[in-house]
């Protein structure tokens, strides 16, 4: 079955055009939004330090004075006891903090501040007053929220990151389908990439119609 229809070879070189404008759009958006540390955009990756925090962040819920006072509990205290949050928040920060200040550093550095630059404005507020608290400043920590914080955040990542990965291996899949070449009506084959808008290809019965490439 010949086509030499233009409206078909048209409408393949426009849904080719919109694969590659959206194509080109992630990689944009994935830059600006780039300075994610996703250690290979790997889930995983977001998966363990968020296991790993909440772990820590236990401990530093349960031992935070503040939390105490809003849930009015009377919680674990003893001489000391209020380092023990301390201790917890800011192992949460170092170890699950990290992944947000070197994404903002790489946002700053090309002058695109976006969300890995509002996180870590929060959580660089609340580690840095929350030690002025601990070191005799009069006010209120924030270790435990600080730690909640993180891990939520670390939570959307792992989230975000699992949903990027399955829209890629989507996209992968339906990449495959296309196929390389195309045949001429005088039975020539040609590379997808020399098709144009106006070519006559043949479409035999049960074959895949190329999209152009320009």
């Amino acid at each position: 079955m010949q086509t030499g229809a233009l409206a078909e070879a048209a409408h393949a070189e426009h849904d080719h055009e919109m694969h590659e404008g959206h194509s080109g759009h992630e990689h944009a958006a994935h830059d600006g939004h780039g300075g994610h540390d996703h250690s290979a955009h790997d889930p995983n990756a977001f998966r363990r330090l968020f296991w790993v925090c909440l772990a820590l962040t236990i401990p530093t819920l349960v031992f935070s004075t503040g939390l105490q006072e809003i849930l009015h509990l009377p919680g674990p205290r003893f001489a000391g006891s209020i380092w023990i949050s301390a201790i917890f928040g800011a192992a949460v920060f170092a170890i699950g903090g990290r992944v947000f200040l070197t994404g903002a550093i790489a946002e700053l550095r090309v002058r695109t501040p976006g969300m890995m630059t509002l996180i870590s404005l929060a959580i660089l507020v609340a580690f840095g007053y929350s030690v002025a608290v601990l070191l005799g400043v009069r006010g209120m920590d924030f270790w435990w929220e600080l730690a909640t914080l993180i891990d939520v955040m670390l939570l959307g990542h792992w989230i975000e990151m699992s949903a990027v990965m399955g829209a890629q291996n989507a996209l992968g899949a339906l990449a495959k389908l296309l196929p390389d070449d195309a045949e001429r009506p005088d039975g020539t084959r040609v590379a997808r990439a020399d098709l144009a808008v106006g070519d006559l290809v043949v479409v035999r019965p049960g074959a895949r119609c190329p999209p152009t490439a320009r």
